[in-house]
């Protein structure tokens, strides 16, 4: 069953859309997504949680950081797609025919590759060897600011040159800081949001600012076209440049960001520091007063051995602080270390699945771009060749195809928040097959090829960001910037050979053999999606062996989604009071493991992590008072219809409260235990919190509060036992919960009632 922020889960994808063993399980996937997909377009209690994440994603700086880079894609449309409609304008200037023009295309597109092939690795450079968080956004800044000279400063050149080969250097220049502008602000947006859910949205407005670009330079030259007092060519690419030259400012605001964020860090870390001082000052004023007490009554006793005394002390008092001093010298260094094992922590996946993947990727965009530029280029020429209509219409349904695509890339943003990037995947490539349907069946009609083109550029507006994020967002992989580089570069060749083997067949085959070639290669682009969905088990294996308290506790939080959403989408009254007493089970369990190993790690671990120890165990206190209230409910003999009513409302009511608290750990409490916890520590942590999973209490109890870590270790498995024991006599019935690959949780029993 799907979570409230998905409409499949992840694990629903692999054993659903890419297996067919089970028809039934696949059957019930599919209705339950359907019901899923119902419920969170039309749930007002998903649209308010939605919008309070939205306002909390506005404090972030990340949010503002995105958006710079989505400014900085508007320039990568224009110089994509300035070249087509100009192209016969540019060929009148250099004297030379439009076949040989070509040769621009390919000289565009080397540079392009050239930088792709560069960029990630400067950029996986600039991560390792500079420490510094400010110099590193400077330096990729610096980057994206040289690409959009070269783009700006090419397109004041272009309008007046004169010679053929000329013009082919400049647009290799061009191509060059085309590269450098796209491999950079996708690395960049996958490492700003990392793992985080918002990628998918964020990685589809950046592709859908690119829509906006190429989408206004035809527009730009039409209305140049209407005018008499420039040249049209000129006119364009001027206007072009100066767009271009624009974007410069969003480096200069990017790299302010980071120096405010700097100097925030600094002053925390004074801050830290200072109180730090504080507290070593007045532990020393203590210890001074007690040595100065100590020091008084044996002057007292002997004059003669206060000399001796204090010469002693002074000296034991100057090598404890040196100790002291060198102690923290060590444990900041330790702390360092360990920070750093953190943030490179899935680095430890073989570098040939790295590889693999990579080249997959990239091959799945190789078919993909080169479907998308394919049709978007040659479908006005098949028009046009073919005599089906007017060149007003062909250019109408040609702006009709881009039109859908920039539409859909915007749509993007909001699907991508409430599907996950698998069921999207998928969706959009079944739509390549049913856009091309009509095409194929009619292809003389024209209203088929318009309706074939509109559902055509819906498809494959989201591809893009999709595929390219999938390693991040669905697979959980630490993208670098050399593997993003070859997923850029699949799709740079996509765009140079696949339309040119669409050209051929159109010349030498026919014209209608273009959609033939496309349908193929959207196939072989769908087998790839495929095996890259398969491919998600064989990580997720890797990724078990490294073991992780946080990363566990955050699939058991999963689970219980899980459950929550079976709850809601149950069809009888019977299937939803059993399902509660499964969450009950699960979460008195959970809460337990927490209370005894994860809640006194953040008291001890956190600066001023009392008062969050006190507000987990008053939310865990508060859960158990309504569980306890649930089991009740459900145990009585007989129900009325407004019993099962107020029965469902409070169940819906702890539901939201649970996965308010759930959230509050995963984005308040675990990013920041995890800079103090080293390797080790979160190893033991997975260890105990396994343990604890099995002997914990399988009800509630909000009446036996333990609150000190030493009482709820020895009162919770002995409520354990006893829940075990009398559920073992009371048994008729086996349940298991949460039996998947990780280990979470327990064979459970239900007792006969």
């Amino acid at each position: 069953m799907p979570s409230i922020e998905h409409a499949a889960s992840n694990d629903e994808i692999d054993s659903g859309l890419t297996s067919g063993k089970n028809p039934k399980n696949l059957l019930q996937t599919i209705k339950n997504s359907i019901s899923s997909t119902f419920y969170l377009l039309f749930s007002l209690q998903v649209w308010k949680e939605r919008i309070r994440s939205f306002i909390k994603l506005l404090k972030r700086k990340e949010f503002y950081e995105s958006l710079l880079l989505c400014y900085g894609f508007i320039p990568l449309g224009l110089g994509i797609s300035t070249l087509g409609p100009t192209l016969p304008f540019l060929s009148e200037n250099v004297k030379t025919d439009v076949d040989t023009m070509g040769w621009v295309f390919t000289c565009r597109g080397v540079g392009y590759i050239l930088t792709s092939m560069g960029g990630g690795y400067l950029l996986d450079v600039i991560k390792s060897k500079v420490k510094s968080e400010l110099k590193q956004t400077i330096l990729n800044q610096l980057l994206i600011f040289i690409g959009m000279i070269l783009i700006s400063g090419s397109f004041f050149i272009i309008p007046f040159i004169t010679q053929f080969w000329i013009l082919c250097a400049i647009y290799f220049i061009t191509g060059l800081g085309l590269g450098l502008v796209d491999l950079i602000s996708n690395v960049l947006m996958i490492w700003i949001w990392g793992k985080d859910k918002a990628l998918g949205p964020f990685m589809q407005l950046l592709h859908a600012f690119f829509g906006v670009g190429a989408l206004i330079a035809p527009l730009f030259l039409k209305a140049a076209l209407n005018q008499t007092k420039y040249a049209p060519t000129t006119l364009t690419y001027f206007i072009c440049a100066i767009i271009v030259a624009t974007s410069v400012f969003t480096n200069i605001i990017f790299c302010l960001l980071a120096f405010k964020q700097s100097k925030d860090n600094e002053k925390l870390e004074r801050i830290t520091t200072e109180n730090e001082l504080v507290e070593n000052s007045i532990q020393m004023d203590d210890e001074e007063d007690e040595l100065e007490r100590e020091l008084k009554e044996e002057n007292e006793r002997n004059d003669h051995v206060l000399e001796f005394t204090n010469e002693k002390n002074n000296i034991e008092e100057n090598i404890n602080l040196e100790t002291i001093n060198e102690e923290k010298e060590t444990t900041k260094i330790n702390n360092n270390e360990e920070e750093d094992q953190h943030l490179e922590e899935y680095e430890d996946f073989p570098l040939w699945r790295k590889i693999a993947l990579s080249l997959l990727t990239a091959f799945a965009l190789f078919n993909y771009v080169g479907c998308e530029i394919g049709y978007g280029g040659l479908i006005f020429t098949y028009l046009h060749d073919t005599k089906l209509t007017t060149d007003d219409e062909a250019s109408l349904i040609n702006s009709g195809f881009w039109l859908s695509f920039t539409i859909f890339r915007f749509l993007g943003v909001i699907l991508t928040s409430i599907f996950p990037d698998a069921v999207l995947l998928i969706v959009d490539s079944l739509f390549c097959f049913v856009g091309l349907l009509p095409i194929l069946i009619f292809p003389k009609s024209i209203a088929a090829i318009w309706v074939g083109s509109i559902i055509l550029g819906f498809a494959f507006a989201t591809q893009f960001p999709l595929t390219i994020a999938l390693p991040s967002s669905y697979m959980k992989i630490q993208v670098t910037g050399w593997m993003t580089s070859v997923m850029v570069i699949g799709a740079v060749v996509g765009e140079l050979i696949v339309p040119v083997l669409m050209t051929n067949l159109f010349k030498f085959v026919s014209p209608f053999s273009l959609f033939w070639l496309i349908l193929g290669v959207c196939t072989i682009a769908f087998i790839c999606y495929i095996v890259l969905l398969k491919l998600k088990k064989n990580v997720i294996m890797v990724e078990s062996n490294l073991k992780d308290g946080l990363n566990f506790l955050t699939i058991d939080h999963n689970f219980i989604r899980e459950l929550f959403s079976n709850f809601r989408f149950a069809n009888t009254q019977e299937e939803k009071v059993s399902i509660v007493k499964k969450f009950i089970r699960e979460i008195s369990g959970h809460a337990s493991a927490e209370e005894r190993y994860f809640y006194p790690l953040i008291r001890d671990k956190l600066p001023n992590g009392s008062l969050l120890y006190e507000r987990n165990h008053l939310d865990d206190q508060m859960n158990k008072e309504m569980l306890q209230f649930l089991y009740d409910f459900s145990e009585k003999s007989t129900q009325n219809d407004f019993d099962t009513y107020m029965f469902n409302k409070t169940v819906e009511k702890f539901i939201t409260i649970e996965l308010e608290h759930l959230e509050q750990e995963e984005t308040d409490v675990f990013p920041l235990i995890r800079k103090y916890l080293t390797n080790e520590e979160l190893v033991k942590l997975e260890d105990d919190l396994r343990w604890a999973k099995q002997n914990a209490p399988l009800m509630p109890h909000p009446g036996a509060v333990a609150k000190t870590e030493f009482g709820s270790k020895i009162l919770h498995p002995i409520a354990g036992l006893i829940d075990r024991t009398l559920d073992t006599t009371n048994t008729t019935t086996t349940v298991t919960t949460n039996t998947d690959n990780t280990g979470i949780g327990s064979t459970l029993t239900t007792a006969n009632q």
